[in-house]
């Protein structure tokens, strides 16, 4: 037997493709994702493919390489989606699939709050607590909020429900309170804020009239109108009054300013009218009493003399006391 030069060769054993695990995610509408697929093989090339099952979520339903998206939940919840990645490995001509790696993505809603009313109301309304709602369910959705105008008895800013105050305006005009909410949702521990709504609460003032002077007539007299004003700037006060004594030729009641009349007093004695004015101040659809004034109309009664005998003298001769 012979023996020839050796002959030799490689026998090259590629490793089982594999991917590094991808952890679950949390992410908001609008984010844009990167999602890197690595390995811990080497000397080769590895690559990816990989399906979604949800592409609702801004996410195709398959694709290879890296995966790099923007995320969509157009919803009122969150939404997810799993994603199963398979690596291939490549050297030497010859690849291999490995096992899969899969992960979920959760796509949380935009943070989102109800339209709230604008509010108006009298000095000194207690006000209910201002509850805010969503359309969002699946997660927590809190709110901040913000006011402008503290004089109105509510405080500069806040969050969650607004609480039950008093509201107060002690200025003779409209105050007007803007309130900023943002409302913020979280789910998965993840949070994100969702656009501002805006209200305003309206405080008016307290009705008011300046006081008015005592007035003395006399029988048969033509009055002047009695004029009534106020001190408000702002919207319309209306007025109300009444007359406890209809005698001196005033009904007895009226609104607006008291109109010019014929005063009356048939008796022998002054007789006196109380009169009470109550305002009303209207502004923004609402209306508000406040305090009433009081004051009198005095009507004299005509000058009157007793009738006079004629006394018939001589001279030198001492008259009667008259």
């Amino acid at each position: 037997s012979c023996t020839g030069p050796a002959t030799p060769f490689e026998i090259t054993v590629n490793p089982t493709a594999q991917v590094n695990p991808t952890v679950d995610m949390v992410v908001t509408d609008g984010d844009d994702i990167d999602i890197p697929f690595s390995t811990i093989n080497t000397g080769g090339t590895s690559t990816y493919t990989w399906t979604n099952t949800d592409p609702t979520t801004g996410l195709t339903n398959t694709g290879s390489s890296d995966i790099g998206f923007t995320a969509v939940n157009t919803g009122t919840s969150p939404i997810t989606t799993t994603v199963v990645v398979t690596p291939t490995f490549e050297n030497g001509g010859n690849s291999n699939s490995g096992p899969t790696d899969t992960f979920i993505i959760t796509v949380n809603p935009t943070a989102q709050i109800d339209p709230i009313d604008s509010l108006v109301f009298c000095d000194e309304d207690v006000i209910d607590p201002i509850v805010f709602t969503t359309q969002n369910t699946g997660g927590t959705t809190t709110y901040t909020w913000t006011n402008d105008n503290t004089s109105i008895g509510l405080a500069a800013s806040g969050s969650g429900t607004i609480s039950a105050f008093t509201a107060l305006n002690s200025s003779n005009q409209t105050q007007v309170a803007n309130i900023v909410v943002i409302p913020t949702f979280e789910s998965g521990g993840v949070s994100n804020t969702g656009d501002s709504e805006s209200f305003t609460i309206t405080v008016n003032p307290t009705a008011q009239v300046e006081s008015i002077t005592d007035l003395v007539f006399c029988d048969e007299d033509i009055t002047n109108e009695i004029v009534f004003v106020t001190e408000n700037t702002d919207g319309v006060t209306t007025y109300s009054w009444t007359n406890d004594n209809t005698n001196i030729g005033l009904p007895a009641s009226g609104d607006g300013n008291i109109p010019s009349f014929a005063s009356v007093n048939t008796s022998f004695a002054s007789i006196v009218s109380n009169i009470t004015v109550t305002p009303s101040y209207t502004n923004n659809g609402i209306t508000c009493i406040g305090p009433s004034e009081s004051f009198t109309i005095t009507v004299n009664p005509t000058a009157q003399v007793e009738e006079i005998s004629s006394q018939i003298l001589c001279a030198g001769e001492t008259s009667e006391a008259i």
